[in-house]
């Protein structure tokens, strides 16, 4: 993870004259401050990595509390920080270097938890013959954790170089806003994934589908009124907020993306359940074909709708996700229930 983590902070690295000077088109008078920043964030990608498997290793052991313990204040502090730095400078570079140390305490923290944790955590072996499944298994989820991001960010690039920055802006604030309740999900299917995992290596499908099914109906539950109270009042919030000019661009867009994140948070469920039973390469190959649907329909749709375009492609990628994700689980369920899969020994 830290190789994979070392070549990304490379790429942003060698990549940084083109994002700054053609990606995102970025004024003369932000370049030079844009470039040390950028500089700044690449550290932070191989502890981001570390500070994941760190994560999933005590997620495999059922350690939710601990992992609480870390990501809620350290979460917190991931906005906090950047305010403390301000009464001392408005520089970028110092807004990222702050976060850049809340990062090194995450991986740190998680550290910490696993060797407490676990007793021979630092002479950790690896069977050869587990190699082929796990380079398997972890080569698909790979392809997901880069395909996936690419997803997320490529709207705001597509924004950014087709309109405006103010634009990104009128987009990203609301979509900032509105994916925060995807913690809901992210924190239910987190802790469904090792009993998925355990579930699916007992070949018991009945309790294993019977906690994907009571997962669904917890987000749906947990999301559905959160989203009804910002469609409802989604210009009020945006005027009260950020004032009435923010409120006219981007009220349309903060509705129809908060329609997008309610079937989102659902597909959390499905995902969760096809990676405990051990078909990375099913998430991988569904994340694949969409984004090869998605890149040519967004480029589309922000040049003939603008910043609405944009959101209704991102809210129909994930409702097609989800409903694609979701039929793959009963596919595999009904169809194929021998040979389910477990990484339980990866």
């Amino acid at each position: 993870m830290f190789v994979l983590g070392l070549v990304a902070s490379l790429l942003i690295v060698g990549l940084s004259d083109w994002i700054i000077y053609s990606a995102l088109k970025i004024p003369v008078y932000l370049q030079a401050e844009t470039k040390r920043s950028l500089g700044m964030l690449a550290p932070s990608i191989p502890l981001v990595l570390i500070a994941t498997g760190l994560r999933g290793i005590l997620e495999a052991k059922h350690e939710f509390k601990s992992i609480n313990l870390v990501r809620v204040p350290l979460g917190v502090l991931m906005f906090v920080a950047p305010l403390c730095v301000l009464p001392f400078s408005n520089s970028l570079v110092a807004i990222f270097f702050s976060l850049l140390l809340v990062r090194a305490a995450t991986a740190i923290a998680f550290l910490y938890l696993c060797h407490r944790s676990m007793d021979n955590f630092t002479k950790i072996t690896l069977s050869k013959a587990v190699i082929p499944e796990l380079l398997k298994f972890g080569g698909w989820m790979t392809v997901s954790n880069i395909v996936s991001p690419i997803m997320v960010q490529m709207d705001r690039f597509v924004i950014g170089m087709m309109l405006s920055m103010a634009a990104v802006a009128y987009y990203a604030t609301p979509y900032e806003m509105v994916t925060k309740l995807l913690v809901i999900p992210a924190a239910i299917a987190g802790v469904c994934f090792p009993q998925f995992a355990k579930l699916n290596a007992q070949r018991n499908i009945k309790d294993a589908m019977a906690l994907y099914w009571k997962s669904c109906k917890y987000i749906f539950y947990l999301i559905f009124p959160a989203v009804v109270f910002l469609i409802l009042f989604a210009g009020w919030i945006l005027h009260l907020w950020l004032g009435g000019k923010f409120s006219e661009e981007s009220t349309r867009v903060f509705q129809i993306l908060a329609i997008g994140v309610l079937v989102n948070g659902l597909a959390a469920v499905p995902f969760a359940f096809l990676q405990g039973a051990g078909r990375s390469d099913v998430t991988a190959k569904v994340h694949v074909c969409e984004l090869l649907a998605y890149l040519p329909l967004l480029y589309f749709s922000v040049n003939k709708f603008g910043i609405i375009g944009a959101a209704l492609v991102w809210s129909l990628r994930v409702f097609c996700d989800g409903i694609i994700l979701h039929k793959m689980v009963n596919l595999i369920v009904s169809k194929n229930k021998d040979s389910v899969q477990s990484p339980s020994t990866l």
